[in-house]
């Protein structure tokens, strides 16, 4: 349980919002991914009280492929790639304020009625490796279950440019895998979501990280090369599933 403060000053929110990007990625950083209004709306809910289950709002974090990734963002800006910063999402909360990741979350909404076909499948389909992923780890004492999940949930991220849309941002257009590096690279996101697409961009086949994303799609009754990340790829990176 984390306690709510009671202070309504914007002031007292976290500066690191207010941080402006600059330099040659500025257009990434602009790159606003969009979190699911109900995802919002019920973290809100969990938050009007004194006090906040913070098992529960990080849970609902993570069930929104969004959600996790501008709380995961607000931390890399914070902290870049410094040693001991968090990369759980209930660290992240914990250390950045309640207020900060909301209102992070709040950048670019989603509302249900304008909501395409391909971001909810992708979304979907996120959540639904993510989960298979979590289950995989939990067999084996080689992968930790929580960050198995983060790399499920994150896995797919290479094909957000084409699926949200960036102004002024240039990313190698059939190279899902190649963009879903630089992405978790220019984001600070956890290291082992960097891993596994490095993992991926040199062909690593025997990669822990590649393993379970692949035994996920198998048990998600996936056929190779069906995922939603990898269609209209090259034949050369259909392995990657």
């Amino acid at each position: 349980m984390i306690r709510m403060s009671s202070s309504s000053n914007p002031t007292d929110r976290s500066s690191v919002l207010r941080i402006q990007p600059s330099g040659r990625y500025a257009s990434r950083e602009r790159f606003d991914v969009a979190v699911m209004k109900e995802t919002l709306l019920l973290i809100e809910l969990e938050t009007q009280g004194f006090c906040v289950d913070l098992r529960v709002v990080s849970q609902l974090i993570l069930s929104d492929l969004g959600a996790t990734l501008q709380v995961l963002r607000l931390a890399g800006r914070e902290y870049g790639g410094a040693e001991g910063r968090p990369v759980r999402v209930e660290d992240c909360i914990a250390d950045l304020g309640i207020q900060a990741c909301i209102d992070a979350m709040s950048a670019h909404l989603m509302p249900h009625d304008r909501r395409s076909p391909t971001v909810t499948e992708l979304w979907r389909h996120s959540s639904e490796i993510a989960g298979h992923s979590r289950r995989l780890a939990e067999q084996t004492t080689d992968v930790d279950p929580d960050e198995a999940y983060l790399v499920g949930l994150c896995h797919s991220i290479g094909s957000l440019p084409s699926v949200v849309g960036v102004d002024g941002a240039t990313y190698r257009e059939f190279d899902l895998v190649g963009t879903g590096l630089e992405l978790a690279r220019e984001w600070w996101l956890p290291r082992c979501i960097v891993a596994y697409f490095s993992d991926l961009d040199e062909r690593v086949g025997s990669s822990a990280w590649v393993g379970i994303v692949q035994a996920a799609h198998r048990c998600a009754g996936e056929p190779a090369g069906e995922c939603v990340s990898r269609r209209d790829l090259q034949p050369q990176l259909m392995w990657a599933v």
